[in-house]
């Protein structure tokens, strides 16, 4: 069996509750039993013991005897009668149903023995462990030969009406009862059941994780890192190039999406501004003759103005960003690259350019010729910038545009050095030469480079030791990797939060290879 095959068969598993009424011959049954004793056990004591239950009438006789038990219990528990009632029904019709069932049981009779307490309880789990293993081969097997199954541990709520209705022996105790069938609900072709909230069950020592980011690409590889990192273990620094004063409120457009999108209400349709926006002030504003090139929404509006009136009474637009994203439940740190105005100036064909207006004013639409920062020398990256990029293990620049989403931040005194001096790896935000969003692709061809994933990584060459490529881009590696830079090859494309986790997962995976 081959491990692309192994890993077929796990992903078929999963429990089926529906069975066709036909019966599963006995010789199939005896088979499942030998591939579950071939199962590794502690001392290879093998110590568990299978019980066949070969008809429905036996399984349904079974449960019957099981369901006195489990009656007690529900009432004890305090539920209300008609919650008792029909809980013991769903169990008296689930395993009366099945066509086969298989009780597994252990047995100490081979397991070693031990005078004191602390050993002989590690000897019991050892059993249990081992017992457990070789259900779970069980399950697989029987997926393997086309059968349904499902787990239940109830036999070991009752163990001692188990053993007496079956007369099992008096060493057996009862731990579960595999129930087994044809599945009528096509369960092998469901997709797995997922649930996102899930903890991740590794305990994984992850690094100290800085992420530059900007724009939809960059939010969206940011929440997927924060899905997986804890807070204390990533900082996110966000661009603050594209900043502007409109209708006389402070916009920070970058810094909005990437909040807007780790408090999970971004408009998921542009990846910008808020999910199930109004417009009412902005018709209001465009009756008035007021500036409408730029739209804002009126429940965004409510972030402009607090963080206009933050800034206007003396707070640090780090602070303001702080109680907005606190406001919005986003634990993670979310940190402007500078508390100072630092825009970023477009120069084009039709002359310098205010970011915003060469972009969503003009569409970028005028051919870049290079670009420019205002703010004079007094701009510099905030405390906790640099503490953050002082105390990173790994940094990852996000799949953000390089020229005005990323180099706003790296050209900050003190921030290229601080990123060149640790393992750092980038995302490319070019697949198949296009860019997913926005104009990189047109600046790279406008500014006289071939847009391509070689194109970034040669434009941040110096910075990198490791470079992400889509599968797309593939053919790209080896020439990246003549760049310096260790390559990992991964589908980065990311509409969902699930695409989203995934490629955080593989990102952090390939950074960890770096430290």
């Amino acid at each position: 069996m081959t491990a692309a095959m192994f890993d077929a068969l796990t992903r078929a598993r999963r429990s089926t509750r529906q069975f066709l009424p036909a019966p599963v011959p006995e010789q199939l049954l005896q088979a499942l039993i030998e591939t579950a004793c071939r199962a590794p056990s502690a001392h290879n004591a093998r110590p568990w013991r299978f019980t066949l239950l070969t008809d429905s009438a036996t399984l349904r006789a079974l449960a019957k005897a099981m369901s006195v038990d489990f009656r007690r219990d529900l009432e004890r528990d305090g539920l209300p009668p008609d919650v008792v009632t029909a809980r013991v029904a769903h169990s008296l019709a689930l395993i009366g149903n099945a066509p086969a069932g298989v009780l597994l049981n252990l047995t100490l009779n081979d397991m070693n023995t031990y005078a004191d307490p602390q050993r002989a309880a590690a000897e019991r789990d050892l059993t249990v462990q081992s017992a457990a293993l070789a259900g779970g081969q069980l399950l697989l097997a029987a997926t393997a030969h086309g059968l349904g199954s499902v787990w239940l541990c109830a036999p070991r709520f009752c163990q001692a009406t188990v053993a007496q209705h079956l007369a099992l022996p008096a060493d057996w105790e009862p731990q579960a009862l595999i129930l087994l069938g044809y599945p009528a609900d096509d369960a092998h072709d469901k997709p797995p059941a997922t649930n996102q909230q899930r903890q991740d069950p590794i305990n994984r020592q992850r690094p100290n994780v800085v992420a530059l980011a900007g724009g939809v690409g960059g939010a969206r590889l940011a929440q997927g890192l924060a899905h997986i990192l804890p807070p204390e273990q990533l900082s996110i620094i966000v661009n603050t190039g594209d900043d502007f004063e409109h209708w006389g409120l402070t916009i920070c457009p970058d810094l909005d999406t990437v909040m807007y999108t780790l408090a999970d209400v971004a408009n998921p349709e542009t990846g910008w501004g808020l999910a199930g926006e109004s417009f009412n002030c902005m018709e209001a504003m465009t009756r008035l003759d007021a500036p409408d090139w730029f739209r804002l929404g009126d429940r965004d509006l409510a972030t402009h103005l607090t963080r206009t009136q933050g800034l206007h009474a003396g707070l640090r637009l780090t602070e303001v960003t702080a109680h907005l994203a606190q406001a919005l439940g986003v634990a993670h740190p979310l940190l402007p690259m500078s508390d100072d105005p630092c825009r970023t100036i477009v120069l084009t064909e039709a002359g310098e350019l205010p970011f915003q207006d060469y972009f969503v004013r003009l569409r970028w639409q005028p051919a870049v010729q290079g670009f420019r920062w205002a703010g004079g020398a007094t701009v510099r990256p905030t405390p906790e910038v640099l503490s953050a990029l002082e105390q990173a293990d790994l940094i990852i620049l996000c799949p953000s545009n390089p020229f005005v989403s990323l180099d706003p931040i790296l050209n900050l005194p003190g921030v290229r050095a601080a990123v060149a001096a640790r393992p750092t790896v980038a995302v490319s935000p070019i697949l198949g030469g296009a860019a997913i969003k926005g104009p990189a692709a047109k600046m790279f061809r406008e500014l006289g480079k071939q847009p391509s994933a070689v194109a970034v990584a040669e434009h941040y060459r110096g910075l990198l030791s490791g470079f992400v490529l889509d599968t797309v881009d593939a053919v790209l590696a080896p020439t990246v990797a003549a760049l310096g830079m260790q390559v990992c090859v991964t589908p980065t494309l990311m509409p969902g939060l699930p695409e989203r986790v995934r490629v955080a997962h593989e990102v952090l995976a390939f950074g960890a290879t770096l430290l």
